[in-house]
């Protein structure tokens, strides 16, 4: 029952809730001293994720500025954490790249960039365990101050407006992102993708079957964007930081390579996206308002 709404619960002790457990689980996986941290920090990311979710979806209830101010706590924080994350996303793409290529050849070619990006990777623990305490400091500060959300309103109508905002933003994002055809674009419908999936899983008790069907489909959608993503932003370091492989294979059939994987992955997650939002906003919400009366009556 976690991170999810109670059925006999009133909504705005829900929403309190949720939001201790979330801060409770960021800072349970970052001051964790046993384990994989990068995991940890992983864990963490999607922690942060989900409270900007619940910040998004709540906007019927909860005082504008309140949702700004700890919207950008939570953003900063993250983007801390993603700092230290990036050598791990980085050697971890490039490494189900390289084991995903047909050409032994290629392969062992690419082995030299792979072992640097892993001993890049390893090098920055003790740098990444100051910035995990530092942001657990923060987000304990964060949870008192969860504990008072002054949240106005009753029921279905305080998760509603922001339910409506997301899927519509979600739906504009992919069509934007299929018009577009940049990282950029895409990188943004991941984000809406990620934050309805996340709303969606904390009503997932109130039409259990309809609802984790729906969090799969984002969920494979965010999951391809990712991996895009991931792709994406490796190509561009390789792009500007060229290292030598070995002959006679060049850089240049590397970003071949990726850019192959990139459209491949684009075009998977807008097949499904086009399924998935396929209602007006109007509609996906007034499903999910019928749903929680039946649910809650």
């Amino acid at each position: 029952m976690k991170y999810a709404f109670r059925k006999h619960e009133p909504v705005e002790a829900g929403i309190r809730r949720i939001a201790l457990e979330l801060a409770d689980g960021v800072v349970a996986r970052l001051r964790t001293e046993d384990g994989d941290i990068d995991h940890a920090i992983h864990d963490a990311r999607v922690g942060f994720k989900r409270l900007r979710a619940l910040l998004r979806m709540v906007r019927g209830g909860l005082d504008h500025e309140v949702r700004l101010h700890e919207n950008v706590r939570f953003r900063d924080a993250a983007r801390r954490l993603s700092a230290a994350r990036d050598t791990v996303v980085m050697a971890e793409t490039f490494q189900n790249l390289v084991a995903g290529m047909d050409d032994p050849a290629l392969a062992a070619a690419c082995e030299p960039l792979l072992g640097l990006l892993t001993e890049t990777r390893n090098s920055r623990e003790r740098e990444k365990r100051a910035t995990m305490m530092e942001v657990a400091a923060e987000t304990e500060a964060a949870r008192e101050r969860a504990a008072l959300w002054p949240i106005g309103g009753h029921g279905f109508s305080v998760l509603s407006p922001g339910l409506r905002w997301s899927y519509r933003i979600g739906r504009n994002s992919m069509r934007h992102a299929e018009a577009e055809h940049t990282a950029e674009s895409l990188h943004e419908w991941r984000k809406q993708v990620k934050y309805l999936w996340y709303q969606l899983s904390m009503l997932r008790h109130v039409r259990p079957h309809r609802l984790k069907r729906q969090c799969t489909v984002l969920r494979v959608i965010s999951e391809h964007l990712s991996d895009h993503h991931d792709l994406a932003v490796l190509r561009e370091r390789l792009a500007e930081q060229p290292i030598r492989l070995r002959r006679p294979v060049s850089m240049s059939r590397v970003l071949t390579l990726i850019d192959a994987r990139c459209h491949s992955l684009e075009a998977k997650a807008h097949r499904l996206g086009r399924e998935f939002y396929i209602h007006t906003a109007g509609e996906f919400v007034r499903h999910l308002h019928d749903d929680w009366h039946a649910w809650r009556t």
